[in-house]
């Protein structure tokens, strides 16, 4: 336990009372004194030391005042090269924080200092301390009354631990300069060589191998005899975008680690040769992958092989205390005879996977002629989309909406139609994903929005006989209310037509709430100080409706047509349909039925409490100048002929 002569344990003991520092010292002392030691300290006002030899000094005791004198003597300890090894501090009741400032802005200047905090039973919360301060075996507590030994011991040995440690970095510090130096000498060159080589075929993030690499195993496994056995598999990990804007880019890539790692682990889970080597999983880049499949039996055998990846890289993930859940869209390709060149196998592959997406995500698509049909015209129809708007091709139709209970017209939904100019009508429900897919849902949503506001003031120029202004609802887009602005576009458009925003309705899916972010939220709490109201469109087809009526002010829930359209081959709807009403008037939400189609329905909507009511039955979307005529007619089931209005299914009524 004795120190060595010529290094005395270096003591600082922060305190300003001058009977604690005498009490301090006559430990010291007596410690001192018992083994024959001596020792020697420094404080305001007075110095000491014991009548020993200083040639034998154990200790060297230093007083401060607690803040900058304390900071001030650590620091010129440091710049003499001569740093204390342990400091002391007092803690008194409920000054846990004070005493964590000062430890800490010593430990910023010397971060090997030991500290031992001296309090009473009761008189801090050592725990919380230590968390905070992230001690790392620097931190000791003495409980008073204090005692000679238990200052003098503990003072010795964490300074031997202090002088251990650091002699030991030292030393590791050498021996790694040596090392290192050693295989710059011998193997430098090699090393680079080896690190480029891995580098031109491995993603640097996951490790897995790149395109490049990938796209030569392809290459080579189609020139072979053997290529009718083989499948490539392109896998997407669906809303990805959604994860690194909401969480941010550090924990996205370490989503894509794991990913990898997973898909990784279940490709070697295959019941095959394991001498083979036959499954290979790539990244292309992004949250794309790729997984080629060799010696396959048979071609089913791949969407096998698909569905057990899907569900073992689809099991939550735990990073960063967020509980992630994600899908998988995968699209399969097999190696067929005539068919050598990687990159179209490659087209292939990425051609099912986005249909596997169209097809509504956490899906597996196997590539075949029809779907490279459906591309083709995909292709077509999106530049056709690109100039729709330039070229008139877009118009609304207004389909009409009923007050239930005295049958009288209050409102129209706006339905987006497409026709091209050979006269050919292409259906929301395949142009509307083709406009969110290529951003050009944003142009097109504010041409209907505008549109819907221009309608609304013609109606309001011939409806005076009407007891309230009609109100027009249009379909909105996650895209659009997310983008900065459109809040603030939208009221813009209502006051260049003097509309009051009570009239303009907006119509929401319940993804989008769901997904609610700052901009969305910010855009819809604008739009409501404007009076717009907000509709929750097709309620009751998510698996999550009812968190829906609370996560944001909803206005309106509209019962999607499936429930209406049942009611007479199964009552169990009406119930149904009973109890969203009744849930939705609990919230003061209104209730709109779509699907009505005949006159049963209306009598039964009307008796299970619901408000509003659209559909073929109540009138088929038509054009602005059909509505308009339509004002003047009072019957609730009376309609335009089905020869002035486009043939669709009540399905076709998709809108932006």
């Amino acid at each position: 336990m004795n120190r060595p002569t010529s290094s005395p344990t270096r003591v600082l003991f922060v305190e300003s009372d001058l009977d604690r520092r005498k009490v301090f010292l006559e430990h010291v002392e007596a410690y001192c004194a018992r083994i024959s030691k001596s020792w020697h300290s420094t404080s305001l006002g007075f110095d000491s030391h014991s009548a020993a030899s200083d040639d034998d000094c154990l200790f060297s005791v230093t007083f401060a005042h607690p803040g900058e004198d304390a900071v001030s003597k650590v620091c010129e300890a440091d710049a003499d090269n001569e740093p204390f090894e342990v400091a002391f501090f007092r803690i008194s009741p409920f000054a846990d924080l004070t005493f964590i400032q000062e430890v800490s802005a010593l430990w910023r200047i010397d971060s090997d200092l030991r500290a031992i905090a001296i309090a009473g039973e009761g008189d801090c919360d050592w725990a919380t301390i230590n968390g905070q301060l992230e001690s790392d075996g620097r931190l000791f507590l003495l409980r008073d009354p204090l005692c000679a030994d238990e200052i003098c011991q503990l003072s010795l040995s964490v300074a031997a631990q202090r002088r251990s440690s650091q002699s030991i970095r030292k030393e590791l510090r050498d021996a790694s300069a040596t090392i290192d130096d050693l295989k710059s000498q011998l193997g430098q060159a090699r090393f680079s060589e080896n690190r480029l080589a891995h580098a031109a075929v491995h993603d640097s993030l996951t490790g897995l191998p790149n395109r490049e690499f990938i796209r030569q195993l392809i290459a080579e496994c189609a020139t072979r005899k053997t290529a009718g056995q083989a499948a490539l598999m392109f896998i997407d990990v669906d809303n990805f975008k959604t994860i690194n804007d909401s969480l941010g880019h550090r924990v996205g890539d370490k989503l894509l680690i794991e990913f990898a790692r997973r898909l990784q682990q279940v490709s070697q889970y295959r019941q095959v040769d394991p001498n083979a080597n036959q499954t290979y999983c790539a990244r292309l880049g992004g949250d794309e992958f790729v997984v080629l499949v060799k010696g396959l039996s048979e071609n089913a055998e791949a969407e096998r092989i698909a569905l057990a990846m899907q569900e073992y890289v689809t099991a939550t993930y735990q990073l960063e205390k967020h509980e992630i859940n994600i899908g998988v869209s995968i699209g399969i390709t097999f190696f067929e005879a005539g068919v050598t060149a990687a990159e179209q196998l490659m087209h292939f592959a990425d051609l099912a996977m986005y249909r596997a997406k169209f097809g509504g995500k956490q899906c597996v698509a196997i590539y075949d002629e029809a779907m490279h049909r459906a591309e083709s015209r995909r292709l077509y129809l999106e530049n056709a989309l690109r100039t729709a708007l330039s070229s008139d091709q877009l118009s609304l139709q207004l389909q009409p909406i009923y007050q239930l209970a005295d049958d009288r017209l209050i409102a129209v939904e706006a339905l987006l139609r497409w026709t091209l100019d050979d006269g050919t009508k292409v259906s929301p429900d395949e142009f509307i994903p083709l406009a969110e897919h290529t951003g050009l849902i944003l142009p097109i949503g504010k041409w209907v929005i505008e549109q819907a506001c221009q309608t609304i003031a013609e109606l309001n120029a011939i409806a005076q006989q009407q007891p309230e202004p009609i109100w027009v609802s249009v379909n909105v887009s996650r895209r659009q209310l997310v983008t900065p602005g459109f809040a603030a576009e939208v009221i813009s458009m209502l006051e260049a037509y003097s509309i009051d925003g009570h009239q303009l309705c907006i119509e929401v899916t319940e993804q989008t709430i769901l997904e609610v972010n700052n901009e969305i939220r910010e855009n819809i709490e604008q739009l409501r100080s404007a009076n717009v109201r907000f509709f929750l469109d097709d309620f009751g087809t998510g698996q999550s409706s009812l968190t829906c009526l609370h996560k944001l002010p909803i206005d309106v829930v509209k019962i999607d047509r499936s429930f209406v359209s049942t009611m007479e081959a199964n009552p169990e709807f009406e119930c149904i349909i009973s109890a969203i009403t009744t849930l939705a008037h609990s919230f003061g939400t209104k209730v709109v039925a779509e699907g009505i189609e005949s006159e049963m329905h209306i009598d039964s909507l009307s008796s299970l409490g619901c408000d509003w009511g659209q559909g073929f039955h109540c009138g088929r979307p038509m054009g602005s100048e059909q509505f308009k005529a339509l004002l003047h007619s009072k019957s609730l089931t009376s309609v335009l002929p089905i020869d002035v209005v486009e043939h669709s299914s009540p399905t076709s009524s998709t809108s932006p």
